[in-house]
């Protein structure tokens, strides 16, 4: 828990990139707040940062927002927003939600970077719509217990401890993925609303058994929450909630 996998890897391209063709180009930027432009974009522009820098190092297709932010031209960091799990649409007490699923810096992005791109993303694609949660969730496995969702005073809800699988190579998939890809396919790009059955997914898995997939320990996982959206009675309601079932924040020393 000494280092987020963030931080990590933002030290490593920090020193790695120095000798790219173009030497630390990054340098000449401006990196002032005054710079700073966060802008809705597109999933392949989105996509590189999430794949270099990310913890998990996917970005599924059932993601349907990203906002980047840019300085001088240059992209320093992405957000990236998805309304449907693999058990259904996000919800919180019965409320509309959605999740901030992906998101990372570049390794010149500066300290203030990612609060300013979560906080900016939130007003610029959820301030005039009807209100809704948006939920986050850290992971401790690796070295995550929500820092940046705590700068951005969003409510931390508890953790909880999960199960995945792992294939014969050692890769690990989240407990409902792979049985639920197995079946549904990309079909679920065309038709969100597409679901597996659990008489199917338990077929499947079955037969990941049978190929040597094995169901352990998963990481430990911080939930976060905040409310976005129009401020009427509803979105009173809704952070009341909130503030009901706060716990508080985990620090490093004791997210074990």
């Amino acid at each position: 828990m000494n280092k987020a996998h963030q931080r990590i890897i933002r030290e490593k391209m920090a020193q790695e990139e120095k000798y790219n063709l173009f030497g630390s180009w990054w340098t000449n930027i401006n990196i002032s707040i005054e710079n700073a432009i966060v802008k809705e974009i597109t999933r392949d522009t989105a996509l590189p940062v999430i794949l270099k820098y990310e913890w998990l190092g996917t970005l599924p297709v059932n993601f349907i927002k990203f906002c980047g932010l840019y300085f001088d031209g240059a992209l320093a960091g992405v957000t990236c927003f998805v309304e449907v799990k693999f058990g259904g649409k996000y919800t919180l007490w019965n409320y509309p939600a959605i999740c901030l699923g992906r998101g990372a810096c570049v390794h010149w992005c500066p300290e203030w970077g990612g609060s300013y791109l979560i906080q900016r993303s939130l007003k610029l694609l959820f301030s005039n719509k009807k209100p809704l949660y948006v939920v986050a969730f850290s992971d401790w496995k690796a070295g995550e217990i929500g820092t940046i969702y705590q700068a951005c005073n969003w409510i931390y809800l508890g953790h909880k401890n999960t199960k995945e699988w792992i294939d014969r190579n050692g890769k690990r998939y989240d407990t409902n993925t792979p049985a639920v890809r197995a079946v549904t396919g990309f079909q679920r790009k065309k038709n969100p609303e597409l679901r597996a059955t659990k008489e199917q997914i338990k077929k499947e898995e079955q037969k990941m058994i049978d190929s040597g997939y094995k169901l352990v320990e998963g990481p430990t996982r911080g939930k976060y929450a905040t409310v976005v959206g129009k401020k009427n009675k509803i979105y009173r309601e809704m952070v009341k909630l909130l503030k009901i079932n706060s716990k508080t924040y985990p620090k490093r020393n004791n997210a074990t």
